[in-house]
C-alpha cells in the first residue's frame, strides 16, 4: 500500500508542473558530487597523477 501511495503522491506533484520544476532542480542542486567523481579523482591522485583541469564556464 505504501508503494501505491508513493506513486499517487508523485503523480500528483508532476502533474503540477510549477511544483515539479522546482523539486527538480532543487533535487538536483542538491545532489553534491557523485561517487564516479570521487573515484575518478582517487584514480587521478593515486595512479594518473595529471594535472587537474578547471571546466569553462559557459558563455
Amino acid at each position: 500500500r505504501s508503494y501505491v501511495e508513493a506513486q499517487e503522491r508523485a503523480a500528483a506533484a508532476y502533474r503540477d508542473r510549477e511544483h515539479w520544476l522546482r523539486m527538480s532542480i532543487l533535487n538536483t542542486a542538491h545532489s553534491g558530487q557523485f561517487s564516479s567523481d570521487r573515484t575518478i579523482a582517487e584514480y587521478n591522485r593515486d595512479i594518473w597523477h595529471l594535472e587537474t583541469v578547471a571546466p569553462k564556464s559557459a558563455g
